[in-house]
């Protein structure tokens, strides 16, 4: 996904504003990105859970007023 972004980015920095980067330059900046986000992860609590918490639906108490 970084390499597809970078890309994108490369192609948008090509057309509007006239600058063009040599292939091995986007991929080794997607590389890091890439590391870096891995690196990220290691450090920091996954914001989702592996093992996402099962719920049911239940039906609501009779007193409830909808």
């Amino acid at each position: 996904m970084t390499t597809l972004w970078n890309s994108w980015n490369n192609r948008n920095n090509f057309i509007f504003c006239g600058k063009k980067e040599e292939m091995h330059v986007v991929w080794e900046r997607a590389r890091t990105l890439s590391q870096d986000f891995h690196i990220f992860n290691l450090i920091n609590d996954p914001l989702l859970p592996a093992n996402p918490a099962v719920k049911r639906w239940e039906k609501p108490p009779r007193v409830t007023l909808k």
